[in-house]
């Protein structure tokens, strides 16, 4: 399996642009981003390709275990609240 789109995806200076080709080529694969900062745009592009869940790295731990446990069994998860 070639990885040259890996790459590509790097060549292009988008932080996201991996993630993107990723969920496209594996539609199946659980993703789940915690961040530090929100792009309301760039997450609700990644939730329509396929991203699980989303949530800010300051939320307390309790809601980032619930917020994994629920995406991996199905849930969508956006927590954008500062």
């Amino acid at each position: 399996m070639s990885c040259s789109w890996v790459w590509k995806a790097f060549a292009k200076g988008c932080e996201f642009c991996m993630l993107e080709e990723m969920l496209r080529r594996f539609p199946d694969l659980k993703v789940f981003l915690l961040g530090s900062s929100i792009d309301v745009r760039m997450i609700r592009k990644l939730m329509g390709l396929g991203l699980r869940g989303f949530l800010l790295k300051s939320a307390e731990s309790d809601h980032i275990v619930q917020g994994i446990r629920l995406a991996m069994i199905g849930f969508r998860i956006a927590y954008l609240m500062m």
